[in-house]
Formats: C-alpha cells, structure tokens, sequence
C-alpha cells in the first residue's frame, strides 16, 4: 500500500498524474423539460420522469435513490432515511436524515409521495444499472451535448445554493462532509446572487 502511494505521489510530482477535471457542466430548464417530454411519451414500466425530477429536487446520487426504503420515509416531517450514504471515511453505518424540499424548482416530497407502494419496501425498485444506462441513449436522441445523468446532481447543489441556503444547510441536504469537497460540486451563477436573501444578521 505503501508503494502504492510512493508511487502515485512521485508521478504527481512530475506531472504524468494529477486530479481529474472538475465538470462544471449546469443543467437548464429547458433540457430538463426535453428530457421528462421525452421519456413520458414513451411507455415505460419505469418511472423515467420522476427519477429525473427526483434527482435533481433531492441533490441524491442515482445509487441512493434506489437504495430508498418506505420504512425510511418520516412523512411528518417530509425527511427520509439515505442508508449506507457514500463516504471514505465510513463504507458502512453513514445513515443520514435528509430533508425533501422543494428549494430547486420541484417538490421533492411530493415526488416521492405519487410512486405506488405496491412494488416492495424500496420507493423506487429499479436497477440502478438498467436506469444508468437509459440515460445516455435519451441524451443522444435529444442531441444534449455532454450531459451526464450525475450532473443532476451537481445542479441540484448548485441550486441550493442559489436559493440562499448556507455552505452547511447544503450539506445536510448532498451529505458532504467539508466545503472543500462540497465546493467542486458548487457552479452558482453569479447573477442570482443578487437574488438571495441577506439576513439581518449580516446586514
């Protein structure tokens, strides 16, 4: 393990590695409307259109999604249970409660409320591979350039924070454990800025 590392610092040193490159790549409205057009006219025995909505109202990772359990669902509350959330420092046990708002344009909660409970304990019982690979075949059709289903997720981040929710607000929602690693994720428009809220304690 040792070497390994040795390794992988001295090609670093000398510039035949380094990190990979951060995508900065925003989602628009009106690709997310091509999208969920183009999936509903087609019948499907998955709901392809609310995956969608749901990513990027919920800022979730597709592997979570489909991880989730009605057991794990407070509807009181409008939070639910992500299970086994990814972490490097814990592979296991990182259970979060996560809030399910509507701060991105779409209703988490509600979303998730309109999936039938007849199909067994998990909210959305689809391969997480069968719906990966959907993805990029929709793209292609649509002739979106570069566009990647993880990508909801960064503009689900990114519209948090254009709503005016704080660095650590954002976090209970994505699950990121500092702002170093939740700021590559982070593409806020400058523009909107001037539409977020000051609170009077910084005023």
């Amino acid at each position: 393990v040792q070497a390994a590392q040795d390794a992988r610092s001295a090609l670093k040193h000398i510039g035949l590695v380094g990190k990979s490159r951060e995508r900065d790549r925003r989602v628009s409205d009106a690709e997310v409307a091509q999208i969920i057009e183009h999936v509903e006219s087609r019948q499907t025995l998955v709901p392809y259109a609310d995956i969608v909505r749901f990513l990027l109202a919920s800022a979730m990772r597709i592997s979570e999604v489909t991880r989730l359990q009605w057991a794990d669902l407070d509807e009181v509350n409008r939070v639910v249970i992500v299970r086994d959330r990814k972490d490097p420092r814990a592979k296991v046990g990182n259970d979060q409660v996560i809030a399910l708002t509507d701060r991105c344009g779409t209703d988490a909660f509600q979303v998730l409320m309109r999936q039938s409970r007849d199909n067994g304990p998990r909210v959305f019982p689809y391969s997480e591979k069968t719906i990966c690979s959907v993805f990029p075949r929709i793209v292609e059709r649509l002739g979106l350039a570069d566009l990647h289903l993880h990508d909801l997720r960064h503009e689900a981040i990114s519209r948090l924070f254009e709503s005016g929710l704080r660095i650590e607000q954002v976090a209970a929602i994505s699950g990121h454990k500092s702002w170093q690693m939740l700021r590559r994720y982070t593409h806020v428009n400058a523009v909107t800025l001037h539409r977020v809220p000051v609170s009077r304690a910084a005023a």
